[in-house]
């Protein structure tokens, strides 16, 4: 069990690197991105098979987010979210991804990510492990928080991975629930398609510094 453990911490790890190049690259006028070699990921060959698979698609939308669904994946609307899962039952691996609906920013991205992970994270998933979490981004107006945690569940260990978008008055959070590296390939895909709209409400509110654009890719 600790050794298993050890490894869903790094997948954690990994994730969360992967998520946040994700968010750097889209305040660089270039519509690519390098997935450069963090030194604590252990091969090139894990970051080949990591690329951004977007196909075309209808678009789905909820709340402030407009995404393209993970493709087969089963999608659940609940009261304030909605829900993506799929599973293998011949390996035992289970992945969820969860759109959280938006709410009103305290004006603090740090705050922000803290609140919804006390909510989503410990008061839901019962997770007591606190996040390692990666600086904060600012790409197109929204200033980003990553962080993550392993957790264990009826299903064993798994991964957990809160990304919260703050900006124009609004806070909004997406998590990814995995126990398996096998789901890493479309739960970026999943963040790389993710467009969030500035909210009408708060047009006259004056957004964080670095904006230009009304949308950004999230987790």
């Amino acid at each position: 069990p600790s050794n298993h453990m050890r490894s869903m911490k790094h997948l954690v790890f990994v994730t969360i690197c992967l998520l946040s190049s994700v968010i750097s690259s889209l305040a660089q006028p270039s519509e690519t991105f390098d997935l450069a070699s963090p030194e604590n990921w252990q091969t090139q060959a894990s970051l080949n098979a990591i690329q951004p698979s977007l196909p075309a698609q209808s678009l789905d939308t909820f709340d402030i987010a407009t995404f393209q669904p993970p493709a087969g994946w089963q999608r659940q609307d609940k009261e304030g979210v909605v829900i993506f899962n799929t599973s293998n039952q011949q390996k035992g691996t289970y992945a969820l991804i969860t759109l959280y609906r938006s709410g009103e920013s305290s004006g603090n991205a740090r705050k922000d990510f803290d609140s919804d992970w006390q909510q989503f994270i410990v008061s839901q998933l019962g997770v007591k492990e606190n996040p390692q979490v990666e600086p904060a981004k600012n790409p197109q107006g929204w200033e980003v928080i990553t962080g993550g945690a392993a957790m264990q569940n009826e299903l064993g260990t798994s991964a957990v991975v809160l990304q919260t978008f703050s900006g124009y008055g609004r806070t909004f959070s997406v998590a990814a629930i995995f126990n398996s590296q096998d789901y890493l390939p479309a739960i970026e895909a999943f963040g790389a398609s993710i467009k969030l709209q500035k909210p009408e409400t708060n047009a006259r509110r004056t957004p964080p510094s670095g904006s230009g654009e009304n949308s950004a890719s999230i987790l």
